[in-house]
């Protein structure tokens, strides 16, 4: 009896080392990662393009067609990976963002409160654009410009 105790008692101590060890691990596995996400107003207006959007002139000219390309909202916030988060995005749009872990980033599962729903590969420091819906009470089309930080 007292050998069957104790063959138990080690057992269960081992089982919760174990849960433990593994349990810590898996956290130790959770990073977080920082994200801008820019939302923009295109249109054939002659406003041409916002100062703030200059370093993704080119981008946005090689993949559109736009005249005027024009910054109506900044956000930068933090997602744990994998995990997900959502930014307000302003003119009533939100993006939520379910970020998994790749080799050279993060694959994000993006989900645009204009009905939009796209998965994109995110890595440091190269943009990516979304094309998205028309503006309802204007002329012009919002897109989006996310970036892995």
């Amino acid at each position: 009896m007292i050998r069957s105790t104790h063959t138990y008692f080690l057992a269960s101590v081992l089982f919760l080392f174990g849960f433990i060890t593994q349990n810590t691990f898996a956290e130790s596995n959770v990073s977080t990662v920082q994200i801008e996400v820019i939302l923009v107003k295109a249109s054939n207006g002659s406003d041409g393009i916002d100062p703030a959007l200059r370093s993704y002139s080119n981008t946005l000219e090689r993949l559109f067609r736009f005249k005027s390309y024009q910054q109506i909202s900044r956000d930068s916030f933090k997602v744990d990976v994998p995990g997900k988060a959502t930014a307000k995005l302003g003119q009533g749009n939100r993006l939520t963002i379910d970020a998994q872990s790749t080799r050279n980033g993060i694959a994000a599962d993006l989900d645009w409160s204009a009905g939009i729903h796209a998965r994109l590969n995110l890595k440091k420091g190269t943009p990516a654009v979304l094309g998205g819906p028309k503006i309802k009470d204007g002329d012009g089309t919002y897109l989006l410009i996310i970036r892995l930080k």
